[in-house]
Order: structure tokens, then C-alpha cells, then sequence
């Protein structure tokens, strides 16, 4: 089983339609919406990683995403999304391959109040903690369960959170209390992936203090520290501020259990890089131009597991 975690920067569309010639065009386009370039290039990362899970982050609705899937994808996976919290309609959510031996549930955590409420103001998640049980035939147990999230971005919402630092712990804590919840139900007997873009710094050195409470849960680690990649080479995301200084960080992670230690296949597992035309690697963005030219500001991840009985 193969399974990607991808921020795809803003993924909005207006309605698309395909021609005689199977060209597909956009109808309608309007300010916010992803430009047909970055679709088909986007799409053309998706067919290339071929991953039977997609757990993607800043999608639009999900007849939005189910637009995308029909037009540009083949019509190859089923769509998932659960809308969340944010108030500026970005989503996070699922697309699973057709042909998935698994049995689906998604579920939503986002009605679960954050640390940080009183009984006079309660806090949500920012967008919501997008649970998904693939389950086999004829068992209630789940075989594997992800954990998906959009943490609080470093935009500042309130002058008493500088950097959203605050609600950033407070939501990674649920997160971990979700985890730990779902580990003691199922007696650590069903392995627990927790992925998405965490808006912060998890590597152990320089670990961000809203991810001290990491430490706690030791069995938990990073897919890229499991292959050994150097701190240079865990970049995710990529960013220029005002004078071209280039940002980059690893703020997207899959959070592995020991218990997949040895169902990870590495040599088909890591971060992909972005590929010229001729099929090799793209080096990095040296300006906020070649990074526009992206498919999008972060890099996906790809977990290849193998899975006992693994059918899909």
C-alpha cells in the first residue's frame, strides 16, 4: 500500500470541461482559483506517485475535488472530504483509490474542543483531525488508521498568540490525545499514522516548544528521520520573503509507529522531488518565480507499507 501526504497550495477550481479532443478546459476562471497549468501539473505529480491513498491538505469542497479527480485523474479515486472548521474554506481530506480491497470510514473531529476553551468561549481545531479506518472484509478492527491534520499556521489571529503558537499546541496536543485514545482502544495491536502539514518544526534538534509534547510518545517517529535523511534534505515547504531570501523547512511529516517499522518499504518511501521534463529531479527554487512555477509550495511525502494479506 502507498500512501502520499500532500499539501497542494489552495486547490480551487471552477467547473472544467473536456473537448472532442479530450483537452480539458476551464469554464469559468475566477481569482482564487488554481490555473489549468498548475492543475495538469499537479495532476501529473498524483498519476507519477500512483499512491492508493492520498491524504491531501488546502483542498476546496469536495465536489471540487471530485471535479479534479474526473477531469484530470481518470476518474481513478473516490473523493473524501469532510469540511472543517476553517473559515476560508480550506479543507483537508482523502482521495483512496478505486480499486481499494479496504473498507472505508472517515470520520471528523472537529466539534472536539481545544485546551484552550473556557465554558464561555469554546476552541476548535483550526480545520479538523480527518480520522480514516481502512478496515478488511468481515473484521470490525481497522487494519491501519491515519490521522490527518492542518495545524495553526504562524499567521497571527490574536495579539495574545503571537505566531498562533498557542492554538498550534493546543491542537497537536488533541492530536495526541486522539492517538493515545485510539492506541489504548485497539490495545497497540492496530498501527496509528499521524500526517499532514504541522505548520512548524518537529526534528528532534530543533524541535518548536508546541512539539515538546512529542517526547512523550517515543514509538512515534518522523518518516524521513526512519530513512535517515539529512536535516538538508527534509525540506517540505518552501517560501521567499521580501528581499528573495529563501525559506525552507520541513513542516509536513508522517508520524510512524514502531509497529511499522519493518512494513516500511524504503527504497519506494521518502520525499519526492518535483521532476523537469526529461524526468529527472528538479533542484530547489532559487526565487519566489521558479518557486510559482511549482506545482505547489510543498513537496508530498510517499509511505510505501507492506501490509500482511496486503491486497491493494
Amino acid at each position: 500500500m502507498r500512501i502520499c501526504c500532500f499539501n497542494v497550495e489552495n486547490l480551487f477550481l471552477s467547473p472544467l470541461e473536456t473537448d472532442q479532443k479530450g483537452e480539458v478546459h476551464q469554464k469559468i476562471f475566477q481569482p482564487g482559483d488554481s490555473s489549468l497549468k498548475k492543475l495538469k501539473d499537479l495532476a501529473l505529480v498524483l498519476l507519477d506517485i500512483d499512491a492508493d491513498i492520498f491524504a491531501l491538505v488546502e483542498v476546496g469542497p469536495e465536489d471540487m475535488l471530485r471535479e479534479f479527480t474526473k477531469s484530470l485523474l481518470g476518474d481513478r479515486y473516490r473523493v473524501s472530504v469532510i469540511e472543517g472548521n476553517s473559515d476560508r474554506g480550506i479543507h483537508i481530506g482523502y482521495l483512496i483509490k478505486n480499486d481499494c480491497s479496504f473498507k472505508i470510514e472517515h470520520l471528523t473531529h472537529r466539534g472536539r474542543p481545544l485546551s484552550l476553551s473556557t465554558q464561555q468561549n469554546p476552541v476548535y481545531l483550526s480545520r479538523d483531525i480527518a480520522e480514516l479506518r481502512l478496515i478488511k472484509k468481515e473484521k470490525k478492527r481497522p487494519s491501519l488508521i491515519l490521522l490527518l491534520v492542518h495545524l495553526k499556521s504562524k499567521r497571527s489571529d490574536l495579539s495574545s498568540d503571537f505566531g498562533g503558537k498557542k492554538k498550534r499546541q493546543s491542537e497537536f496536543q488533541l492530536l495526541l490525545e486522539t492517538y493515545q485514545t485510539l492506541r489504548d482502544r485497539y490495545h497497540g495491536k492496530v498501527p496509528i499514522l499521524l500526517l499532514g502539514d504541522f505548520n512548524g518544526v518537529m526534528i528532534a534538534d530543533r524541535r518548536e516548544p508546541e512539539f515538546e509534547k512529542l517526547k512523550e510518545y517515543p514509538e512515534l517517529k518522523d518518516l524521513l528521520e526512519r530513512l535517515e535523511y539529512s536535516e538538508e534534505e527534509r525540506i517540505t515547504q518552501i517560501s521567499f520573503d521580501n528581499k528573495q531570501n529563501r525559506l525552507a523547512e520541513q513542516f509536513d511529516y508522517i508520524l510512524v509507529p514502531d509497529l511499522l517499522e519493518q512494513a516500511i518499504v524504503k527504497e519506494k518511501s521518502g520525499l519526492y522531488l518535483y521532476k523537469s521534463e526529461d524526468g529527472h529531479p528538479k533542484v530547489l527554487p532559487k526565487s519566489s518565480y521558479e518557486r510559482s512555477l511549482l506545482p505547489s509550495d510543498h513537496y508530498p511525502l510517499v509511505l510505501e507499507l507492506k501490509l500482511p494479506s496486503d491486497n491493494t
